[in-house]
C-alpha cells in the first residue's frame, strides 16, 4: 500500500441484503523506519582494547515502540539489547586491539 492518509470503514450485510456502514478510522501508512544513532563513542576515537559500552538511542515515529537494537562491528553481530526504552547500552566485552571496520 502506498504511504498516506486512508479512511477505513466496514460494512456489514446481513442475510436480507440489509447493510450498514461503520463511522470511519483515519490511519496513516507510512514507509518511514525507525532512527538510530550511537551517541556514544563518537566517530573516530581510539577506545580500550578490553571493555566499553556503546550506546544508542532509538525512536519510531509511526504507532509502534522500539522494542530491541542491535549491535554490530561490520555485519558481525556483537548482542542485541531488548528494552522499550532509551538509551540502549551495550557493553562490548574483550575488544581485540587493531582497526574494527
Amino acid at each position: 500500500m502506498p504511504a498516506g492518509y486512508y479512511g477505513i470503514t466496514a460494512v456489514a450485510t446481513d442475510t436480507n441484503g440489509v447493510s450498514t456502514t461503520s463511522a470511519s478510522v483515519s490511519v496513516v501508512a507510512s514507509t518511514a523506519s525507525p532512527v538510530v544513532d550511537i551517541v556514544s563513542p563518537s566517530n573516530l576515537i581510539t577506545i580500550p582494547t578490553s571493555t566499553f559500552n556503546i550506546v544508542a538511542q532509538a525512536a519510531e515515529s509511526y504507532n509502534g515502540t522500539i522494542s530491541k537494537v542491535a549491535f554490530y562491528n561490520g555485519t558481525t553481530l556483537l548482542g542485541t539489547v531488548i528494552s522499550t526504552s532509551n538509551p540502549y547500552t551495550y557493553t562490548w566485552t574483550n575488544v581485540a586491539a587493531g582497526p574494527i571496520i
